[in-house]
């Protein structure tokens, strides 16, 4: 008879219970690449978030609308300065077409203190650049 040991079966469990608990932790965050900023949570079916603006001050605004990344927005910087890829988030985009300097800051935190419920708040400010005639105006949603 031979005796079969199922030691082995354990870290593999152990590893698969790590793996769903930091999928469960990192389920909302900044995960839509190739966008100024997005949010969205790990799930085919997300709703996703984020945000666009444009010059309002002329007429050509409408057809310069920022959402997607694009080289071709001429951006001085973006970027995330700030994030550990779980909680939280800070960048700063400087707009020399609009002449604004726009903040996004993103924080995920537990509802009322349970675990299980997740909540998040992002806050977008827009300071107009000194000596700047233009005029941003901005969609979010």
């Amino acid at each position: 008879m031979t005796v079969v040991s199922a030691w082995w079966w354990l870290p593999v469990l152990f590893g698969i219970v790590l793996i769903q608990q930091t999928l469960s932790a990192l389920k909302w965050g900044t995960n839509r690449p190739g966008y100024y900023f997005g949010l969205r949570a790990r799930h085919p079916r997300s709703p996703l978030f984020g945000f666009m603006w444009y010059d309002a001050g002329r007429f050509e605004g409408l057809q310069q609308v920022r959402h997607a990344a694009q080289d071709s927005d001429r951006l001085s910087t973006y970027g995330w300065h700030r994030h550990n890829a779980d909680d939280f988030g800070q960048q700063v985009l400087y707009d020399a077409l609009t002449d604004v300097r726009l903040t996004t800051s993103w924080l995920k935190f537990n509802y009322e203190d349970d675990s299980e419920q997740e909540a998040w708040l992002a806050v977008v400010e827009g300071q107009r650049i000194p000596n700047a005639p233009n005029i941003a105006s901005g969609i979010i949603g």
